[in-house]
Formats: structure tokens, C-alpha cells, sequence
């Protein structure tokens, strides 16, 4: 029988992976504390991954930092682009952004 690898899908990479989680939460409106969470949780399961080496979790580690660090801009030029008359769309827009910032400061904060 074979076996899963913690947070990656059977196609693509595990930041691929973490990625699309992150965005799926931020599309959502999740609270920051709330990704945070979920990718601590991705991080730790990819630490626990038996054969993952120290080399290789740093390389995932930087590549969600640029990716996150790309993302928090896109997410910036967005929410600029907002209806400040919508306030849904306002409130969503800062959740997103504020969510994607915080799990990207948690991931350098992960970096050391």
C-alpha cells in the first residue's frame, strides 16, 4: 500500500499545495490567525515527512516565502482596486490581504 504524502497532492508540488490551500482560505475571507494555523500545520507535516531533509524543507520553506511574498503584492494592487462603497468587498479584500501577509511573516519567522 502506499503512502500519502502529508500535505502534497498526488499531482504537483507540496508548496503547490500549500499554496492553493492558502488561496482557497484567503478566497474564503479566513481570519489571519485561522492560515496561520493551517500552514504551521502543513509546515509541521512536512517536517515529520521521514525522508525530507534539512536542504530540502528549507528550498519549500523560501519557495512559499517568494511565492506568499508575490502573492501579498497582488493581493495589495487588488484590494487598491476594491469599491470603497462595496464593504463587502472591502472587508473581504483586507481579510485576504491581511491573512496572506501574516502567513508569509510566519513562514519567514519559520526560516529563522
Amino acid at each position: 500500500m502506499a503512502r500519502k504524502t502529508s500535505g502534497s497532492r498526488s499531482t504537483g508540488s507540496p508548496v503547490s499545495a500549500a499554496l492553493a490551500r492558502m488561496a482557497t482560505l484567503a478566497g474564503a475571507g479566513s481570519a489571519a490567525g485561522r492560515m496561520v494555523r493551517e500552514a504551521q500545520k502543513i509546515i509541521a507535516d512536512w517536517r515529520a515527512e521521514p525522508e525530507l531533509d534539512d536542504d530540502t524543507l528549507r528550498e519549500r520553506l523560501e519557495t512559499l516565502r517568494e511565492d506568499l511574498t508575490a502573492g501579498v503584492a497582488a493581493a495589495e494592487e487588488q484590494a487598491g482596486d476594491v469599491d470603497r462603497s462595496d464593504a463587502g468587498a472591502v472587508r473581504q479584500a483586507e481579510a485576504s490581504l491581511n491573512g496572506l501577509k501574516a502567513v508569509r511573516d510566519a513562514v519567514v519567522a519559520e526560516l529563522g
